[in-house]
């Protein structure tokens, strides 16, 4: 995330400093394209980082992936519950319950899957 702010903030100075050259033309036609390149250029850095994220991964796809992930750890898919989703973050969540314990498990945007084990910290 830094990464993508100090990009988008040297982008956004390399648009300043072209609108200052630009600026100091004595062209009418140079001033008028700067400005608009100006324009665009905030626009894209606004729309880049006040637009809604889109989620990549579905339901479907988050099930099928925790279901291979209980069939490696050898745990009967019938104790877990239903998905919860998260929009703020696109995952989804789901609590198993059964003979060894309750255990949350966490489908992440990036595909990976985490776990929490409610009875090992306690």
């Amino acid at each position: 995330m830094l990464l993508i702010f100090l990009f988008l903030l040297g982008i956004a100075g390399a648009a300043i400093h072209c609108e200052i050259i630009a600026l100091s033309s004595s062209k009418f036609n140079n001033k008028i394209y700067a400005t608009l390149c100006l324009l665009v250029v905030f626009l894209s850095i606004a729309w880049l980082t006040l637009a809604d994220p889109t989620c990549t991964y579905i339901e479907q796809d988050a099930a099928a992936k925790i279901g291979k992930h209980l069939a490696q750890l050898k745990y009967n898919p019938d104790h877990l519950g239903a998905a919860k989703f998260s929009k703020k973050d696109c995952s989804y969540s789901y609590t198993y319950t059964g003979s060894e314990g309750k255990i949350e498990f966490l489908f992440s945007p990036w595909g990976d899957i985490h776990t929490w084990d409610y009875d090992a910290q306690r």
